[in-house]
């Protein structure tokens, strides 16, 4: 994220001048503004990573049983691709989005520092650097409760794509 910032700061900020290069703006429409750029610099950063393994999934999923017996049924391709195919394709593609989350979360920090956003990154880096230790914890642990939180959701959502996952309590 840090050098795709740099990259779109140099390009959009400085030589088309299409985007503001610091500051988080105004009022809301130009925060928007602002926030774009930073925005598309974290998406770029894993956006590979999920189509490599949405495409790797897919790929795997098409060649399944089901699939041809979908076919054979004389179900339409779009109705194979999006109910059989996606559905099963989507249990890593989600599974990799808890790793996704964690490098976003990671990559906040750079993007904010690169594009001179306030945040919590910017702040967890000048409690570093001030070594303001009651500070640095407490960003820890909000960081820590955003993973943990959003892995749990990831984790529920499990369910609902496949029905055939179910969390069971230990039986004694």
């Amino acid at each position: 994220p840090f050098v795709t910032g740099l990259f779109l700061l140099y390009l959009f900020g400085v030589i088309l001048g299409w985007f503001p290069t610091f500051g988080a703006g105004a009022n809301f429409l130009d925060r928007l503004w602002h926030l774009t750029l930073p925005a598309i610099a974290l998406a770029f950063s894993v956006m590979a990573i999920v189509m490599k393994i949405t495409r790797a999934a897919m790929i795997e999923a098409m060649v399944k049983d089901y699939v041809t017996f979908a076919r054979a049924r004389g179900l339409s391709a779009r109705r194979v691709l999006l109910q059989y195919v996606l559905r099963n394709a989507l249990i890593p593609v989600i599974t990799a989005a808890g790793l996704v989350i964690v490098s976003l979360v990671a990559g906040s920090i750079y993007v904010e520092v690169t594009f001179a956003l306030p945040g919590l990154g910017t702040l967890m880096v000048d409690a570093v650097s001030k070594r303001d230790i009651p500070l640095i914890q407490g960003t820890t642990l909000v960081f820590s409760l955003f993973v943990v939180v959003a892995n749990l959701l990831i984790d529920i959502l499990y369910t609902f794509i496949d029905p055939r996952i179910r969390f069971e309590g230990v039986k004694s």
